[in-house]
Parts: structure tokens; sequence; C-alpha cells
């Protein structure tokens, strides 16, 4: 859907180039999705709210032209050194939430100047293209909360049909593992009688043994249990020896 944006924002306007940003509201910024043509840097591009000319489409919430980027007073130094010239940039709303950011441009040897007619026809083109993507998201986000309740309900028939802790385990650890996508995870419980935690039950790369195995105190299941919070890290390796590199982990109370 991105991309068939991008592209048809590119051809609306006869432009040689066109990018779409999508709005990241955790990290309060533009992220680029989908680049048409040759206007941007290679890798990844985000622009603060307010940088360059798509940043100040977005902080304003209103079309910005530039006749010649390379040199406007408030170009970005991301794109120093590419052959930008006419450059319109349009903000992507949906009943007043800010999606992205539409920019199409010139490259080259082009001399053409965006219009404010051409502004206008493609701030309609980006209005109906915010509404597409707005309400792509909403279809995405109730089929994962259906998956969710989905799972919900099977660990909670696996458990009721289960004659003993041993048999709970394996439903409660599987069922989870398959609702996250992934082949490891361990369940940890509580052994009142050492006061520690005990890992009772492991997939993937943690069946390291058959045998049960005590939890120190400072590991992350440790930590987790004293302190009743979430745990969540993407290089967990830094954090925690034996987990291997390139994984994130989550561990729950």
């Amino acid at each position: 859907v991105l991309q068939v944006i991008g592209n048809r924002a590119a051809s609306l306007l006869g432009s040689s180039a066109a990018g779409f940003y999508l709005y990241d509201a955790a990290h309060g910024d533009l992220n680029l999705a989908v680049r048409v043509g040759n206007m941007f840097p290679p890798g990844i591009v985000r622009l603060k709210i307010g940088q360059g000319a798509s940043g100040r489409a977005a902080q304003n919430r209103t079309s910005i032209i530039v006749d010649d980027y390379a040199t406007w007073e408030h170009r970005s130094d991301i794109f120093d050194g590419l052959d930008i010239n006419a450059v319109l940039c349009v903000p992507m709303l949906y009943s007043r939430e800010m999606i992205g950011v539409l920019t199409i441009g010139e490259t080259g040897n082009s001399k053409r100047k965006y219009t404010e007619a051409e502004a206008r026809l493609l701030e309609l083109f980006a209005s109906q293209a915010a509404a597409a993507i707005y309400n792509a998201r909403l279809l995405e986000n109730t089929f994962n909360r259906l998956n969710e309740l989905e799972t919900i309900a099977r660990v909670s028939g696996r458990l009721r049909a289960a004659n003993s802790l041993n048999e709970m385990l394996p439903g409660l650890l599987d069922e989870t593992l398959n609702a996250l996508n992934t082949d490891t995870g361990s369940i940890f419980l509580y052994d009142p009688e050492i006061d520690a935690l005990r890992s009772r039950l492991q997939r993937g790369w943690f069946r390291v043994s058959e045998q049960q195995t005590q939890v120190p105190a400072d590991s992350i299941a440790g930590y987790v249990y004293s302190s009743g919070e979430v745990y969540h890290s993407k290089e967990a390796a830094q954090n925690q020896g034996e987990i291997p590199d390139g994984w994130d982990a989550v561990c729950v109370p």
C-alpha cells in the first residue's frame, strides 16, 4: 500500500521523485518508508519534527513549496550532495491525527516550480491516502486483537483440561511462544522451600538440560520476580551472558 501511494504521488503531478514519511509517535519523528527516484540518501532516513521541508510540513501541518532546495536556508544536511531542485511537501492527516508527510520533488536539470494549485491537488490525494493507511492500521490492529483473544481462549482451554501442574505448564508455554512467533522460552516457579526460583520448563536454546535449575537473584527472572515489573531488552546479550547475540528478551511476572 505504501509503495503504491509513493508511485501514485509521483505520477499524479509528473514528478521525477517522491517520498512517503510515516510519523513515529513513539519517537516523535518521521521515518522514510517509501522512496521513488533519487531524491533521498541511501539507508535509513529519519527526520525530526521541524527538520527540513518535510519536518516543517509535519510541524506546521501545512503544505510547503520550496523552489530550490539546494539554496533553501532551512534545508536539512541529510540531503547535502543530492541534486534536488523544487520540492513540495504535504502533511497527511486523518481526523487531526498525524499519519505522515508526502513529499515530491524534481532532481537533475529540471527547472520546474510547483504551484499552489498543484499543492491543493496533492493535499486531496494525501487526505485520501491518510484515510486508507489509518483504516489499514485499524484492520491490522483488529486482527491482532482477535489473534490475542484466540490465544487466550486456547490457553484457558488447555489449562482447564490439565489435571496437574506438569500438564499445565507445556500448554501455557507452547501457546505463549506460538503467539509471539518464537521457539525459545522458559517458565520459572517460586520454590518456598529454598526461597528461590526454579526453571520448570524450557524450549529452544533454554533447554540446556532436563534438570531443574535454580535461578540466581541477579538474573533477569530473579529481577522480574522480586520487582514485579516486566523486563524487555532489545540488546539482551549485553545485559545477560546466557542469551545469544541478536535476541530480544521479554520476561513477565
